[in-house]
């Protein structure tokens, strides 16, 4: 069974000002934490219930090789995405 994820709008913000502020740290990360945030969303696609359930029933994941968290709230078959910046 696959999962829905929909990724919020507060989201879409944190992962880009995520992206931004590692490309001036380092030269084509972009393309790199794209990459691996996609090959995350789709795992949890899969199977969001081998992460950790933590926080009034929101799990937790490492975006990445990063320090950030990504958020994550099941509801039925959708798996609504936050991330923590």
């Amino acid at each position: 069974m696959s999962y829905r994820i929909i990724v919020t709008d507060h989201a879409h913000k944190d992962l880009r000002q995520i992206m931004l502020w590692y490309n001036e740290q380092q030269k084509n990360f972009e393309n790199d934490f794209i990459s691996r945030a996609e090959e995350l969303i789709s795992r949890l696609a899969k199977n969001p219930l081998i992460y950790q359930v933590r926080k009034k029933g929101f799990g937790m994941i490492s975006l990445t090789s990063s320090p950030y968290l990504a958020l994550y709230e099941i509801i039925k078959q959708d798996v609504g995405l936050w991330c923590n910046s």
